[in-house]
C-alpha cells in the first residue's frame, strides 16, 4: 500500500492528469491485463481469485469475446468505461464450457472483464480468455446492425428441468459433435444449449475437430453431424453447395455406423442439405434442398402433432405431444426406416430458383436402423438448440414457447440412439 501511495504521489508532481492517475491506480489495485484480438490468455484460477482484463472500444463497435471455463465454473461480469455492470454471464454449463460476451460499445473507452469463480470453496481450474471478433464502425455498419443481431446466439440462460438424469455426471456414452466442416453449429456456440443438455442427463459430451477417420471416431457411441459447410460455402451461402465430406469420410462414417456407431444426422435448407446430401444418400436418405415452409404461416414455424397424424407414433415420441421446428428442410428415404416427423397438406419446399413442390408426406425427422448401428435425421436444427434471434432477441428452438417438448424430444432420440430405448 506505501508503494501505491508513493506511486500516486510521484505521478501527481510529475504533472500527469488525475485521469491518467486514476487509471494507474485502478490497473495497480485490480492488476488488470490487457486482452488483444489474437492472443488469448490462459490462466489458472483458484476460489480466492478474481481476475480482470482490458478492452479498449469506441463508440459504435461490436464485441464478441469468449472465455472457456476448463474444470471450474465461473462467472463473468463486464463493465462500461464508467464503471457500470452492463453484462453478467453464467451459462448453465458446469466447470466445462464457454460464457460468452456480446456487446455493443455505447461510450469509447476502456472495457472491464471481471473472471471469477461462481462458488466459494471449489477446486481451482483453468480457463482461457479471448477474443473472437470486434467489427469497427465502419465494418458494423456495412454489415448491418440488424444483420449482426438478427444473428442466431445460444440462450446461456435456458436450462430446462430434467428430473432424474439417464447417467451419472460424466458418466455417460461419449458423444461427439462435428466441428470439422465449418459447422453452423458447434457445441461451444450455437448448439451451447443442445450440448448442456446432454451434458446435464450424464454424456460426456466433446467437440470433435478432426476430420472423419476410423481412429477419430473410436471413442463416440453418438457422433453428431449438424449443419455442416464446404469451405466453398463457408462465407458465400449462393449455389453450388457441394459436399462438406470428401468421399473417403463418407465411407468412414458409413462404415463406423454399419459397425454399430449411431449418427445425429442434422441438414437445414440450402445450403446446408447440399452439403450433406452425399453422406445421406450413403444412408439411404435423399434430401430437398429448399426451405420447408406452410404458405399460410409467415413465421416459417412448424409444430408436429400426434393429435393430427404429423407426430408419429414410435418408442422416441412417447409421451409427446408435439415438436415445433423452425423451417428447414425436407427429406425422403430410400432405405428402411420410422418416420418420426411428416409433412401435412400444406407444406411446400421453396429453393433459390423460388420453384415450390408439394411435400406432403415427406419427412423431416426419422430413425433408421443400418447395418448393426442407428441413424437419426433431421431437417432442422434449431429445434435442439436453444438460441436468441432479431433484434429484440426472440427465442427460437426449445426455448420458444411452441416448442416446451422439444427438449424431452432430444433427450428420447439420444436415448433410442444409444439403446436406452428401441
Amino acid at each position: 500500500m506505501k508503494s501505491l501511495v508513493l506511486s500516486i504521489i510521484l505521478a501527481l508532481m510529475a504533472g500527469r492528469s488525475n485521469a491518467v492517475v486514476a487509471q494507474q491506480v485502478t490497473d495497480t489495485i485490480f492488476q488488470i491485463r490487457d486482452l488483444d484480438k489474437g492472443k488469448p490468455i490462459e490462466r489458472a484460477i483458484t476460489a480466492a481469485d478474481t481476475h480482470y482484463y482490458r478492452i479498449k472500444l469506441k463508440a459504435g463497435e461490436f464485441l464478441r469475446a469468449l472465455v472457456d471455463q476448463r474444470g471450474i465454473d465461473l462467472i463473468i461480469t463486464l463493465y462500461a468505461p464508467d464503471g457500470q455492470k452492463i453484462l453478467e454471464v453464467d451459462s448453465p454449463n458446469g466447470i466445462q464450457g464457454p460464457e460468452p460476451i456480446v456487446v455493443e460499445a455505447k461510450t469509447s473507452g476502456p472495457y472491464r472483464i471481471e473472471v471469477r469463480p461462481l462458488e466459494k470453496n471449489v477446486p481451482p481450474g483453468r480457463y482461457e480468455v479471448r477474443i473472437e471478433e470486434i467489427l469497427t464502425a465502419e465494418q458494423y455498419a456495412a454489415r448491418g446492425r440488424p444483420a449482426v443481431f438478427a444473428e442466431q446466439v445460444a440462450d446461456t440462460a435456458f436450462r430446462p428441468p430434467i428430473d432424474n438424469p439417464a447417467y451419472p455426471l460424466w458418466k455417460g456414452p461419449v458423444v461427439l459433435i462435428d466441428e470439422a466442416h465449418f459447422n453452423f453449429h458447434t457445441a461451444t456456440g450455437r448448439y451451447l444449449p443442445f450440448a448442456t443438455l446432454l451434458r446435464r442427463d450424464g454424456y460426456l459430451v466433446m467437440a470433435s475437430a478432426a476430420r472423419f477417420t476410423a481412429e477419430s471416431l473410436r471413442p463416440a457411441k453418438v457422433l453428431v453431424i449438424s449443419n455442416a459447410l464446404n469451405e466453398k460455402n463457408q462465407n458465400d451461402w449462393e449455389p453450388s453447395n457441394p459436399s462438406a465430406f470428401t468421399d473417403e469420410e463418407i465411407a468412414v462414417v458409413r462404415d463406423w455406423v454399419a459397425g454399430g456407431g449411431s449418427l445425429l444426422l442434422i441438414a437445414d435448407h440450402a445450403p446446408f442439405a447440399g452439403a450433406a446430401e452425399d453422406l445421406a444418400k450413403a444412408l439411404g436418405v435423399r434430401f430437398r434442398s429448399g426451405i420447408a415452409a406452410n404458405p399460410g404461416n409467415r413465421s416459417g414455424r412448424l409444430v408436429f402433432r400426434r393429435s393430427d397424424g404429423t407426430l408419429m407414433d414410435h418408442a422416441v415420441t412417447k409421451g409427446i405431444d408435439s415438436v415445433a421446428t423452425f423451417a428447414g428442410s425436407s427429406f425422403q428415404m430410400d432405405a428402411p426406416g420410422q418416420p418420426l416427423l411428416v409433412f401435412g397438406p400444406k407444406v411446400y419446399s421453396y429453393t433459390e430458383q423460388k420453384d415450390s413442390v408439394l411435400v406432403k408426406g415427406h419427412f423431416q425427422g426419422a430413425v433408421l436402423p443400418f447395418g448393426k448401428g442407428r441413424v437419426a435425421v433431421f431437417g432442422e436444427a434449431a429445434m435442439f438448440s436453444a438460441q436468441l434471434t432479431g433484434l429484440d432477441r426472440h427465442p427460437m428452438g426449445m426455448n420458444a414457447s411452441i416448442a416446451k417438448q422439444n427438449p424431452q424430444f432430444l433427450l428420447n432420440v439420444m436415448y433410442w440412439l444409444t439403446g436406452v430405448i428401441r
